[in-house]
């Protein structure tokens, strides 16, 4: 699906239009408004599960969760990123919450990066979300109380009707589809995927059933970066990422890009224009 950028335009020449229609009979100057002038935001939301109390998953394995968040949000100011949220250890309320409140608050020319770093788990597909799941798995985010399924974040993305950029990274196992959608649109919430307006890159550490070792994938993306050096595009900076994980055992970084302009997709790695 491509977005039509040029509709901002469109929209500023009907505004102007209108204002320059309803003042012709009047001595006043008018201040057309400039799309240019609009302020573009660029915010994100970092998400490290230092701890869970889900028995099943080790606080040990996710204890340098910090240093991961640290990495990225690095790299994010050094692109001048004004608004960086960084939440440790959240709930599943919090968890969602978060996520859907910088959602909703975008604007089409916004720019959000959304980082999870933690445990991604899989639970028996639910048959009371939206999709048929191929191998019949939900892809789950861990969170402090309990797993978060992939179908509670993507209604999420779904629901909002921005046109805005939003870069998804997920430092996980199981990472393949946590943000993604199978295509088999059989269960009872079904959406349309005419619908999705959101602008959407994203990047998973490996295959879903696979398990990777922790503190390596934000290292991985740092390298690659290297102190905003990397001149490439998103797809050229997909490639240099697996070219490293090669040497990880279980990694295999997928990046999808279906739900992404060819704009989003030909910039610089997390370059705010």
């Amino acid at each position: 699906m491509k977005h039509i950028k040029s509709l901002k335009h469109i929209k500023n020449i009907l505004i102007c239009g209108f204002l320059t229609l309803f003042s012709c009979g009047e001595n006043k100057k008018v201040n057309l408004i400039d799309i240019d002038d609009v302020k573009v935001n660029n915010t994100a939301l970092l998400i490290g599960m230092r701890k869970t109390s889900l028995p099943k998953f080790s606080n040990i394995a996710t204890s340098r969760s910090k240093s991961n968040i640290k990495r990225i949000k690095k790299i994010l100011e050094r692109e001048d990123f004004e608004d960086i949220e960084v939440i440790d250890s959240p709930t599943d309320s919090i968890f969602l919450k978060e996520l859907k409140k910088k959602i909703e608050r975008l604007n089409d020319e916004d720019f959000l990066v959304v980082y999870y770093y933690g445990h991604g788990g899989q639970l028996p597909d639910d048959a009371t979300g939206y999709d048929n799941e191929v191998d019949d798995m939900d892809e789950t985010f861990v969170t402090f109380n309990r797993q978060v399924r992939d179908d509670e974040v993507n209604l999420i993305l779904r629901n909002s009707k921005s046109m805005a950029r939003v870069l998804f990274i997920v430092d996980a196992c199981n990472s393949e589809t946590s943000v993604s959608f199978t295509g088999e649109l059989e269960h009872i919430q079904t959406l349309d995927y005419d619908e999705f307006s959101l602008d959407l890159l994203y990047l998973g550490a490996t295959n879903d059933g696979k398990q990777i070792p922790p503190d390596t994938f934000s290292k991985i993306i740092e390298d690659v970066y290297d102190k905003g050096k990397f001149k490439g595009d998103y797809l050229e900076f997909e490639k240099e990422i697996t070219k490293k994980a090669r040497r990880v055992r279980g990694m295999s970084p997928q990046l999808e890009i279906k739900w992404a302009s060819s704009d989003f997709t030909k910039q610089k790695p997390f370059k705010t224009n």
